[in-house]
């Protein structure tokens, strides 16, 4: 077999098992959403642990787009029809996620706040050190 016989055969076997490798990525992402669509938390612990399941999965997949996305070979792949199809559902999703985040976290500084009797920001002035 000549060299270049050699590297194609070898860039197939690549090619090959990135299909296999994301084959069992869906199947794992496709378990996950079983799992996360059957689960049912009661109480305080329970709803922490399907929470973390929740943002585990996310990361597994945000992880994922982002090596695609900045892999020049795999953008190739995507056609600009496909890309205007996912970019609006993928900015969507991105923008109800923020506004959660913001609505939870603003509530739980104020919830500090008053906690903590803390009425005004900080300044250079007002800030207390440890000494």
């Amino acid at each position: 077999m000549s060299e270049e016989e050699d590297e194609e055969e070898e860039s197939m076997d690549l090619v090959e098992q990135s299909i296999f490798n994301t084959e069992q990525y869906v199947e794992i992402q496709r378990k996950n959403r079983e799992t996360l669509e059957k689960t049912n938390p009661k109480d305080r612990l329970e709803y922490a642990k399907e929470m973390l399941l929740c943002f585990q999965v996310l990361a597994m997949s945000v992880k994922g787009w982002l090596n695609w996305l900045s892999n020049y070979n795999t953008i190739n792949e995507l056609s600009l029809e496909e890309m205007t199809e996912i970019y609006p559902e993928i900015r969507k999703v991105v923008l109800k996620f923020i506004d959660i985040d913001i609505e939870i976290t603003k509530k739980k500084i104020g919830e500090a706040k008053v906690k903590h009797q803390i009425k005004k920001k900080p300044t250079a002035n007002n800030k207390k050190y440890i000494s």
